[in-house]
């Protein structure tokens, strides 16, 4: 894996921004950091973010006290004992659960430190907890119909002009792409965002 010096340094605008948000669309986890952006959406309707988005669809945990307060598995699980899973509909998950009950204990943390490792995993140091976000498939898929998107960082301020920076399995590099246009299955008009 190639890290260069630009993708390492855009990894590191993010430090010293505080932890907006954590939301999710379908089965993709959004951290949005940094100060809060007002814009409307494709409907035109009223929506926000932070500066700064990280969306991961590989696996992820945060840990805090010594203890997995939030994973990539509570997606698959029901939001309570007794009650189906539905991804779908806001509150559907234990994900969705655990980001209201852990809400204010997360939001307002402070970026620390960010390291990325050789394979692209990231470790992202706040002010009470770490999140740890893993590349997930081998390296030895080549052909084109298998990369999968691991996870995506960039700057929502200029969302359409600086490309965003991808890692992406199979690939040997960690690229920056400017695919504003692309239609991009998880762009969700309504996020599931804890207000």
């Amino acid at each position: 894996m190639i890290i260069t010096q630009e993708a390492f340094d855009y990894l590191q605008t993010v430090k010293n921004q505080p932890l907006l948000y954590i939301t999710r669309a379908l089965d993709m986890a959004v951290f949005s950091f940094g100060d809060r952006i007002d814009y409307p959406d494709r409907n035109g309707k009223e929506d926000f973010s932070g500066t700064f988005d990280l969306h991961v669809t590989c696996f992820f945990r945060m840990i805090s006290n010594g203890r997995i307060i939030l994973s990539r598995d509570d997606f698959y699980l029901p939001p309570e004992q007794g009650v189906e899973r539905n991804w779908d509909i806001r509150d559907g998950t234990l994900f969705d659960t655990k980001v209201k009950v852990l809400k204010s204990q997360l939001e307002g943390q402070i970026v620390k430190k960010v390291e990325i490792s050789e394979f692209g995993d990231l470790q992202i140091t706040l002010s009470n907890s770490v999140l740890q976000v893993f590349v997930q498939v081998s390296d030895h898929v080549q052909e084109e119909e298998y990369e999968y998107e691991e996870w995506r960082f960039f700057d929502r301020r200029f969302d359409d002009v600086i490309p965003h920076l991808v890692m992406e399995s199979g690939i040997s590099e960690l690229t920056f792409r400017n695919d504003p246009d692309d239609d991009d299955p998880y762009d969700d008009d309504d996020p599931y965002e804890i207000d």
